[in-house]
């Protein structure tokens, strides 16, 4: 779950439904896509023009990537698995190929 404001995601439990940590990501995170092809977790770090990539194996950020102005939500093709980030601030997508 992304927490806008205090540049954290918090994991939860998928067995107790309770919060187990939180990672420590870029600022303002909104939009968090899990990607099946890859099994990772990307985050739309609003502020910080980025895109967080999480292994959910070791609950830690492996990549850090940049997304535009503005990086809101994101959504996966699964034909080329390719991640989409709409770009708020520019009115744009970026894509991280898969």
């Amino acid at each position: 779950m992304a927490n806008f404001g205090t540049g954290t995601v918090s994991v939860i439990s998928d067995s107790t439904n309770r919060i187990i940590s939180r990672l420590v990501v870029g600022n303002n995170p909104f939009g968090v896509l899990y990607d099946p092809a890859n099994q990772q977790i990307y985050v739309a770090n609003y502020s910080s023009r980025t895109v967080s990539v999480i292994d959910p194996s070791t609950n830690s950020v492996v990549s850090t990537v940049s997304a535009g102005n503005g990086p809101w939500n994101l959504a996966y093709d699964n034909a080329n698995n390719d991640v989409y980030v709409t770009d708020f601030g520019s009115n744009t997508v970026s894509v991280i190929a898969g």
